[in-house]
């Protein structure tokens, strides 16, 4: 009795994608043999398969369509400065065999798998195996200048404002360290002029910070001031157990541009299923689109004050064609600022394929200003500057509350 393993996926696979286990038995030519899978998720058993081998004695199993429903992304808040990005389930396998003329399964043949953990991701097939998409590229456990989870071009200014929000999430498999955030303020002449701090939770696999520069001020020592002379911040993690473990230096300009309208800010599940943020900036448009419900009444009544007789047209105040009721949808374009095509690309590829979107408005440094709304874009160009010269990006939006009018 001998299964073996022959392939399994990594820690921190994207779990929208194949996840899948290959192994075989040396006992496939037994009759009526079969593989008896047992999936266990968090260490409690959930469910129990029967596979058959389909290349000699080679069977596999996948188990993304279950693991996409169990893996989900934290909302994003700037109600903390860290948070856990995923709900970091834990995935094992324990394979059996099965066979004989009245089929049996031999306890005694069971083989665990490793035990894993899976981002919540959805990558392109090229974006994952052609490209080799590598975890460690994004683990603080794995060396230094590990990046954040996010495709923005690091080439671009990435702006923010200060009262809007930011998240940045990186991989932290080693989560028993102390892991600490680094802020650094600079001036317009990369003149070092405040810094600040913070420790970040050792129980987070996949460590969120919230780094809008009014998140920072309130939960580290940085001070409002700090930022009237502030050019662009950097944000960095560290592993202060092993100081040549740390992340990327993020750089994030402060936006203090004015504006003759009012700044829409949205914020999206990116393909790691961290979260990605831009502001638009220019002219937006808020419609309504309004649904009727309708019915049809008679046209007479009867006029019992006349003997029985039914008569039409007595009084037109009656109608004929009603309304019962209204429902209305709210929608609304977002206009972008110019935008060089490296940001438009990264831009459009993120925000229109994600499923899930929260619009942040200037309403203050609330935990309910962040409002879950639908991108109905049905397709996009990923625009070069050759042909399109200047670029802008018009994104539609359609609001998820629904009003009903009253009974007419």
């Amino acid at each position: 009795m001998a299964i073996t393993i022959l392939k399994e996926p990594s820690n921190y696979w994207p779990i929208c994608n194949d996840v899948e286990w290959n192994f075989d038995s040396t006992n496939f030519t037994q009759t009526n043999f079969s593989f008896v899978v047992e999936l266990y998720i968090n260490a409690s058993l959930h469910s129990t398969h029967e596979v058959y081998p389909e290349a000699g004695g080679s069977g596999k199993f996948n188990i993304s369509t279950i693991g996409r429903a169990v893996v989900t992304s934290t909302i994003c808040s700037e109600g903390v400065l860290s948070a856990e990005t995923y709900s970091n389930d834990t995935f094992r396998l324990k394979i059996y065999e099965k066979y004989g003329a009245v089929p049996v399964i031999y306890l005694a043949s069971a083989v665990d798998s490793s035990l894993l953990v899976f981002i919540n991701g959805a990558f392109r097939f090229e974006e994952l195996y052609v490209n080799q998409y590598d975890y460690e590229d994004y683990s603080i456990d794995d060396g230094i200048d590990r990046l954040f989870l996010t495709d923005w071009p690091r080439a671009k200014r990435d702006l923010v404002a200060y009262n809007e929000g930011k998240f940045l999430s990186i991989i932290d498999p080693g989560k028993l360290h102390l892991l600490r955030g680094y802020v650094k303020l600079y001036d317009i002449n990369n003149t070092l002029i405040a810094s600040a701090n913070w420790t970040i939770s050792s129980n987070f696999v996949v460590p969120m910070s919230s780094v809008g520069p009014a998140n920072l001020v309130f939960y580290t020592t940085l001070n409002q001031v700090d930022f009237d002379n502030c050019y662009y911040y950097t944000i960095q993690l560290k592993n202060d157990t092993t100081p040549l473990k740390y992340s990327e230096e993020y750089k994030i300009y402060y936006d203090t541009s004015c504006s003759s309208y009012d700044r829409m800010r949205l914020h999206w599940m990116n393909r790691f299923g961290a979260w990605d943020s831009f502001t638009f900036s220019l002219l937006h448009e808020h419609s309504t689109d309004i649904a009727s419900n309708r019915y049809t009444r008679s046209t007479g009544r009867w006029a019992l004050k006349e003997g029985v007789d039914y008569v039409y047209n007595r009084n037109i105040t009656d109608g004929q064609q009603m309304t019962m009721s209204k429902f209305m949808t709210d929608k609304l374009i977002l206009n972008s600022d110019w935008i060089h095509e490296d940001v438009q690309q990264w831009l459009v590829r993120s925000l229109y394929e994600s499923p899930r979107v929260y619009l942040e408005t200037e309403s203050g440094q609330t935990a309910t200003r962040y409002e879950p709304v639908n991108v109905t874009n049905a397709n996009y160009i990923l625009k070069q500057r050759r042909r399109y010269g200047l670029m802008q990006e018009l994104v539609q939006i359609e609001r998820t509350y629904t009003k009903v009018s009253q009974l007419g």
